[in-house]
Parts: C-alpha cells; structure tokens; sequence
C-alpha cells in the first residue's frame, strides 16, 4: 500500500520491487484501502476480473450527460448523479465502467437522456469538452486523480491521499495562511 498509494509506484513497479506478481499487490492494496477506508465497500474481484481498458470511456460519457444537462433536457444534478452512480458501479459493483452498456444502464437508473448523450458522443461535443478538461488540467499541473491544490498551487497532493494527509495539510494552512511562508516549517 505504501509504494502505490503513499510513493505513486505503478502496480508493476511495486511488483517488482517487492519481488511478487502485479496481482498480489492489488489485492493487497485493495485489501489495505478496505481496512483504511472501511465506509468505502470495493467489490472483490475490482483489478483482478474487472479491468476496464481505459477510463476514457466512462469520462465520454459523463461529459455527454454533462451536455444534455447544460442544454436543460434533464433535471438539475443528473450528470453529478450519473458520476456517482458510475464510481459505485465500478467500485461497489464491481462493473465494467468502460464499457458502453454499463454506462447507458447507470445513466438510464440515474435519469440521463440516453439518446441526447449518444448524439453527443457522436457528433464531437462530448470529446471536445473532454479535450477541454484535459488541457485546463495540464495548464494547472494536475498530475493524477483526485488532485487537490492548496497554497495557491504551492502545494499539490493527488491520487490516493489519505484522509490523515489532506486534513493535516489543511489544518497547517488554517495554522499559518500566509501563501509567502512554508506550510511546513
């Protein structure tokens, strides 16, 4: 848990560090996220059986919801609704979130237009806004997911982060809130 989540060490690097193969490190870091986070339930078989091939999928697809939102042909919060109900499907669940069925039946139980959200997907829209994101997000820095920037960006801390982490991190900036000195001096 401690090369994944607190060093940023790929699965494979760890791996190879501690001598094991790539699926002892996942069920042992999933094992540990359990314990670390027992409010969270993740689905056994996440990494092991389900492996989605890429995340963009999900991503698409909640921008178009996104769209369909903005263009008001779905109620308020549904495209919020959309991506917590994607996270649980995947985490909880235990589903494939990149595949397009999985997607249009958690949008379909959380209220999304399926039909707007395919025209989206395939008229470019969905992609573009997506494109957006990802460039705001490397003019900013972001690295991983979640990224959290305190101290005017002076302080960046992203992916698997503790709870303990992030609190200890805010705590020290309410302590001392002056952006020209260290958090940690």
């Amino acid at each position: 848990m401690l090369l994944v989540g607190a060093a940023g060490h790929a699965y494979a690097q760890a791996a190879q560090i501690c001598g094991c193969a790539v699926g002892t490190i996942t069920i042992r870091v999933n094992r540990a996220r359990k314990l670390q986070f027992p409010e969270r339930p993740l689905h056994p078989d996440l990494w092991r059986k389900v492996r989605p091939a890429s995340s963009l999928s999900p991503h698409l697809y909640l921008k178009a919801v996104q769209l369909t939102e903005q263009e008001g042909a779905v109620a308020p919060g549904t495209s919020a609704t959309v991506l917590r109900r994607m996270r649980e499907a995947f985490f909880v669940q235990g589903l494939d979130v990149a595949r397009l069925d999985v997607q249009q039946e958690v949008g379909r139980q959380a209220g999304a237009d399926a039909d707007r959200a395919r025209k989206h997907l395939a008229d470019g829209r969905a992609h573009a806004l997506l494109d957006r994101d990802y460039r705001e997000a490397e003019s900013l820095g972001v690295k991983g997911s979640p990224t959290m920037s305190l101290n005017q960006g002076r302080q960046t801390l992203y992916g698997n982060v503790g709870y303990r982490i992030i609190e200890a991190n805010i705590q020290e900036l309410l302590r001392e809130p002056n952006p020209d000195h260290a958090s940690w001096r």
